[in-house]
């Protein structure tokens, strides 16, 4: 499997941009000279040329939400594993930032065996594991559905984006153009700043 990226600032203002680092998890309010530094850039896990003026959000619609999420529609019941899976990932948020989980994320879905699910069927999943958990996190959400996606054999991009201009931050993951599951659809007031794209 392999990961590339994409990433964008955001401005603030004229002095101040927003840039989000996907190797520690923190979004950083710097400088435009900043951005120009390349060991800058490094230690926040970012390069040169990867940067995109204009960060396209890779999700065109989002595939089921809650209110379209009430009957169940797939072969496969909510495995424990998936249910402690998604509870590990919210609890590990705090020292395991988004990069470095979704590498282990991909090392997982590749060494397990083929499951042949639809975005229909990964978003019904990924709401059953929610109501099961009893709680809803984007983050666990994201790299839930990544993992789901790979394990499928369907390439996904995994999203970061900002809140402008606030420190609000959210996750999302789709595959083909489309967002599994999202409780609400409002990935689309978020403006991009990384992009991930798994292909297998």
């Amino acid at each position: 499997m392999l990961i590339t990226m994409q990433w964008a600032w955001v401005p603030v203002n004229n002095h101040k941009i927003f840039v989000f680092s996907p190797i520690n998890g923190f979004t950083y309010l710097v400088s435009h000279e900043q951005v120009s530094d390349t060991i800058f850039l490094f230690l926040l896990g970012l390069k040169k040329e990867n940067y995109i003026d204009e960060l396209a959000d890779p999700a065109e619609n989002v595939v089921r939400c809650l209110t379209s999420s009430k009957t169940p529609g797939i072969s496969i019941k909510v495995k424990f594993q998936y249910k402690w899976l998604y509870r590990f990932i919210h609890i590990a948020r705090t020292f395991v930032p988004i990069r470095p989980f979704l590498s282990i994320i991909s090392l997982l879905a590749r060494f397990q065996s083929q499951l042949n699910l639809t975005a229909h069927n990964i978003g019904q999943l990924i709401h059953d594991i929610e109501t099961s958990v009893d709680f809803s996190d984007c983050y666990p959400r994201a790299l839930l559905t990544s993992y789901f996606c790979l394990r499928s054999r369907l390439d996904c991009d995994l999203v970061i984006g900002s809140l402008t201009p606030t420190h609000k931050m959210h996750a999302w993951c789709c595959t083909c153009g489309a967002i599994p599951y999202e409780p609400m659809v409002e990935h689309w007031i978020y403006q991009p700043l990384v992009v991930m794209r798994i292909t297998n």
